[in-house]
């Protein structure tokens, strides 16, 4: 997402880092990364992708945040496992 708040609620729910990159047209960049390593041109995807594809920002999860959304979700599952 190109909001940096939308990332920081994903990265904060996760609890993982959400990393955005400089290209937002990923799927065009995936497909000419796999047209490429289909032609041999590139040796693999992996390998491919850790050279060309660039991260803008990364978002890193804050603890606490992680910590009362897990609280939110284990209280919802508690009420949504009783009905």
């Amino acid at each position: 997402s190109k909001g940096k708040l939308w990332s920081q609620i994903l990265a904060d729910v996760s609890g993982l880092p959400v990393n955005i990159p400089v290209v937002k047209e990923a799927t065009a960049l995936g497909c000419a990364i796999a047209a490429g390593v289909g032609a041999g041109i590139f040796s693999s995807m992996a390998e491919t992708g850790e050279r060309l594809v660039r991260w803008e920002r990364t978002h890193t999860p804050d603890p606490e945040k992680h910590e009362l959304y897990q609280d939110s979700r284990d209280k919802w599952q508690a009420v949504y496992q009783d009905q």
